[in-house]
């Protein structure tokens, strides 16, 4: 492939794109760590009563940091084609295709963590008639 540069326009689009990608991986990664440090920990939490319900829920979790190490991946790229020169459509490429897999990732745990919610909330509509 031939070297190509991006202009310093686009340079600060790429460079506010791996922030904010940056920006959403944080908190997925620590929300990820904290809700499976109740499963690697149980003592720590003795409010938890039911440990093999919360692996069943903590599969999202793991979909959350997946998509947190995407995004991460993901705005290395996009800082790469900022810092260097030549490789800028390659970079574009990788980048987008982390951006993707980061996507899809938060898709499934957003799905997850809903469904984790509406799942609550029938557990305690029937504890609240009974």
């Amino acid at each position: 492939m031939t070297s190509f540069e991006f202009p310093n326009a686009s340079n600060v689009q790429f460079k506010g794109l791996a922030q904010k990608s940056s920006l959403i991986a944080i908190p997925l990664l620590f929300l990820g760590i904290y809700h499976l440090s109740h499963l690697v920990f149980p003592e720590l939490y003795s409010s938890i009563k039911y440990p093999d319900s919360l692996a069943i829920a903590s599969i999202a979790d793991v979909f959350g940091l997946v998509a947190a190490f995407y995004f991460f991946s993901a705005s290395k790229m996009y800082t790469s084609i900022v810092k260097t020169q030549g490789s800028d459509i390659t970079l574009l490429l990788i980048g987008n295709e982390q951006m993707k897999q980061a996507l899809t990732c938060l898709c499934v745990t957003m799905f997850l963590y809903s469904a984790r919610f509406v799942a609550l909330g029938f557990a305690y509509k029937a504890v609240l008639e009974g």
